[in-house]
């Protein structure tokens, strides 16, 4: 799958992250990279074809964090949270503000 059509709000969506809630006892976005970690390895966990899984649906789930770990990384995550993409939600699955265009991410 290539990242570049996936926007960072669809890609925590793919992993099972539907709205900022998860994200309000936060301080800080380790914090909130360690909620994505979590909700993700237990993604991987329920969709590993080894364990009976759906290969199709460990692939994006797969692909989706190593999206939202490259933001985190590269320290590109909106305005330092990750709750920033919902908030700022234009209801098509991409977040107003920011780079969407994961293109410019890769580029570098």
């Amino acid at each position: 799958m290539s990242p570049q059509h996936h926007s960072p709000l669809a890609c925590l969506m793919d992993i099972g992250i539907i709205d900022a809630s998860c994200f309000i006892s936060c301080d800080a976005l380790h914090e909130e990279f360690a909620i994505i970690k979590k909700t993700a390895k237990d993604l991987f966990l329920a969709t590993h074809p080894d364990k009976g899984g759906d290969p199709a649906a460990f692939r994006v789930a797969h692909a989706a964090f190593q999206v939202l770990k490259s933001l985190y990384n590269n320290h590109r995550v909106l305005n330092g949270s990750y709750a920033n993409y919902f908030a700022n939600d234009k209801g098509d699955g991409t977040a107003d503000g920011g780079s969407d265009d994961l293109d410019d991410l890769y580029s570098h």
